[in-house]
């Protein structure tokens, strides 16, 4: 029997929610809050009590109530999904394949720690060497840049995004590393790679399929500018229960291991295999390919 605080927290279907739902939204907000009022914004042209401070406290009061709306949604079909998973708001997941603003900078920010394991395995599996011409796909924050650069201290690390605004926070990480012309990070919103062909000793990309628009075209670009025997390491999360309970569908576009599989044998990689990589939110997995 539910007491009535609990049962007004409950939708028709009979999920209910409780703390353990907003987890999540907490994670997000607390270090966004920090973040923003605590550092971004005292050292920004914004600082002090105006319009756009105000806006940005106002941003987050919107995203809370989405996000409450979000899980009331997710719960009415409580008895389709899977247990205590809960769906990630839809401006959160355009945020992660687009980042933009400030909002985009801070959601880049907690990214760099989420994704951190997942990104150490990609530079893993392709075994850099110290001369390699490396290429990162989607480098957002650019720490893996950075690292990458230390594992080949004698080659040259290139790296394409779509968004501005992790171009700008990865450059400004890398700003030393760009200066000695070790790093060369470009923006592209078009799918194509502006990199002459028969470019790159490895190439890698982590958490990026699932904004890609056309992935067989965007695979046979990728090879384009790998050189003959270069390797290619592309890491995400499966499609599976679990994944398409906690990802909008209408942001991610989401693969099955043997599709993905299928997709690199059709654009001419050659010793296609997949790799288990371990991760703190649910199973992700690499496909490696040669040219």
């Amino acid at each position: 029997m539910l007491n009535k605080s609990e049962a007004r927290n409950c939708t028709p279907s009979g999920g209910c929610m409780t703390v353990r739902h907003f987890y999540p939204l907490l994670g997000f907000l607390i270090p966004t809050v920090i973040m923003g009022y605590g550092v971004v914004i005292p050292r920004s042209c914004i600082a002090g009590l105006n319009e756009s401070s105000v806006g940005f406290g106002m941003s987050l009061l919107g995203a809370c109530l989405a996000y409450w709306q979000g899980v009331r949604a997710a719960l009415r079909g409580s008895n389709k999904r899977l247990k205590g998973v809960v769906r990630r708001p839809e401006f959160l997941a355009r945020q992660a394949r687009h980042p933009t603003g400030l909002l985009g900078a801070l959601v880049g920010w907690i990214m760099s720690f989420e994704t951190a394991s997942e990104n150490r395995m990609a530079l893993w599996l392709l075994r850099l060497r110290p001369r390699d011409h490396i290429l990162e796909i989607g480098f957002g924050h650019g720490r893996t840049i950075a690292r990458a650069a230390g594992l080949a201290p004698l080659g040259k690390i290139s790296g394409v995004e779509v968004s501005e605004q992790m171009a700008k926070m990865a450059s400004r990480r890398n700003r030393r590393l760009i200066a000695a012309g070790r790093v060369d990070l470009r923006v592209s919103q078009d799918g194509r790679l502006p990199f002459p062909d028969q470019s790159f000793d490895k190439v890698y990309s982590v958490h990026t399929l699932y904004f890609w628009e056309d992935p067989a075209a965007q695979l046979c670009e990728i090879k384009r500018v790998m050189k003959p025997g270069a390797c290619f390491a592309l890491g995400f999360r499966p499609r599976d229960e679990q994944t398409q309970a906690s990802f909008p569908d209408s942001v991610y576009r989401l693969h099955s291991l043997t599709e993905v599989q299928s997709l690199l044998v059709q654009a001419g990689f050659q010793d296609v295999r997949p790799e288990s990589a371990p991760s703190s939110k649910g199973r992700v997995v690499f496909v490696l390919g040669t040219h």
